[in-house]
C-alpha cells in the first residue's frame, strides 16, 4: 500500500478584475490565515476584459475601461501569490487570452495594445514565478 501525503491547498477562480468583490478578499485572507495552503492556485479568468469580447463592437461594453481592468487583475495577482506556498499555478481562463485575437490585427493601434498587454502580463507572471 502507497502512503499518500496530502497538501493543503486554496485554489480560486472567475475573479474579473475590479468585479471582484472586496468582501471576498476578506473571505480569503481569513482562509490564508487558517488554512496556511501549501499549494494555491487560480483557475482563470482573473481579468474580465469586457471591452474585448466578441460581440462588443458597438455596444457599450466596447468602452469598458481596458486599463482599470488589466490594473485591478494584477493587483489581484500581486495580492494572491506574495503568500508563501511551495506550489503556486496559474491557469489562463477564456477571458484572460482575449487580447491574444489581437496580435495579428491589420489595426496597427489594436495590435500594439494587445501585445503591449501581453508583454505586461508575461512579465508579471515571471515575476510572480
Amino acid at each position: 500500500m502507497v502512503a499518500m501525503k496530502f497538501w493543503r491547498g486554496v485554489w480560486v477562480g472567475c475573479t474579473h478584475a475590479q468585479l471582484m468583490l472586496p468582501q471576498a478578499y476578506d473571505a480569503l485572507e481569513t482562509v490564508f490565515e487558517k488554512w496556511k495552503p501549501k499549494v494555491i492556485g487560480h483557475l482563470g479568468d482573473y481579468i474580465d476584459t469586457t471591452a474585448l469580447r466578441a460581440g462588443a463592437d458597438g455596444s457599450r461594453d466596447e468602452g469598458e475601461d481596458i486599463g482599470l481592468d488589466l490594473e485591478a487583475g494584477f493587483d489581484f495577482l500581486n495580492w494572491y501569490f506574495v503568500r508563501k506556498a511551495s506550489v503556486k499555478v496559474l491557469t489562463l481562463g477564456n477571458h484572460d487570452i482575449r487580447p491574444e485575437r489581437f496580435l495579428g490585427h491589420p489595426n496597427a493601434m489594436k495590435r500594439y495594445l494587445a501585445e503591449a498587454m501581453q508583454e505586461r502580463a508575461k512579465s508579471t507572471f515571471k515575476r510572480l514565478g
